[in-house]
Order: structure tokens, then C-alpha cells, then sequence
């Protein structure tokens, strides 16, 4: 009986730590997909929809359906107060070619200094008109 105190006064204390932790990070999600010409179509994928000050980076990946190999250039893009889009020039563009997933992409946030409402933008040129798929809305602080 006294064992079964002690493990029960220690897993409501666990219980109790545990669920007045913060929760610093949100679930990955892919965008809906986009078409891009014809039949091609694309989707985005991040690894969080929500980066802390301690994020390194956003982490992301880009699929296709019906499409030819696809150039593409992943870069992030974010929102002012008044809904205007901006290109966030600290963070390094990634570039490559995909003809059906990307190996997952890191673009990094080193040298960001402000928190910020973004999307990542995968911009696909080559084989289909130059065009923008973006991915879920994501929040970046800093």
C-alpha cells in the first residue's frame, strides 16, 4: 500500500510538471496542393507552423503529382502589420530540381532579428511557366 502511494503521488506530480511545461513547438503540415499547369500540381511542407527564438531553421519540402522535373528556388517571404508581402533577405535561398519530392530543404534563420508572419515560397521554373506554391502560414519569432 505504501508503494502504491508513492507511485501515485509521483505520477500526479509528473503529470502536473508535464502539463505546466510551455508548448514551444507546433505540428508540421503540408499546404493543400497547387496546381502549376495542366495536371502538374505541388504542395509545401514545413516542419512546424510555429518557430521559437531557439528554432535554427525552418525545415521544408516540396511534392509533385503529374509534373515534370521542376526547378525551384525556396525562399521566405513575410507579412507586415498591413498584410504587404516581403522577402526576407537574411534568409538564404535554397535552390535544386525535383520530378517528385525534395530532399528536405533547411533554410536558415541565423540571421533574422525580428519576429514575423511568413510563408515559404517554392518557386518553380524550367519546364512549367515560372510559378509560386507557398506553403501554410507559419510564425517565426525572434
Amino acid at each position: 500500500m505504501k508503494n502504491f502511494k508513492f507511485l501515485f503521488a509521483l505520477a500526479i506530480i509528473l503529470f502536473t510538471s508535464m502539463s505546466l511545461l510551455p508548448n514551444n513547438a507546433s505540428a508540421s503540415s503540408w499546404s493543400e496542393w497547387q496546381t502549376v499547369t495542366g495536371d502538374c500540381q505541388v504542395r509545401v511542407w514545413t516542419d512546424y507552423s510555429v518557430y521559437t527564438s531557439n528554432a535554427t531553421s525552418v525545415d521544408v519540402q516540396a511534392e509533385s503529382r503529374n509534373c515534370p522535373q521542376l526547378d525551384y528556388y525556396m525562399d521566405v517571404w513575410g507579412t507586415d502589420s498591413t498584410g504587404y508581402e516581403f522577402m526576407i533577405r537574411s534568409i538564404d535561398q535554397v535552390t535544386g530540381y525535383f520530378s517528385y519530392l525534395t530532399p528536405v530543404k533547411k533554410l536558415y534563420l541565423d540571421d533574422l532579428n525580428h519576429s514575423t508572419q511568413a510563408r515559404v515560397r517554392v518557386l518553380l521554373t524550367g519546364s512549367v511557366p515560372n510559378t509560386a506554391v507557398w506553403s501554410d502560414e507559419i510564425m517565426i519569432y525572434r
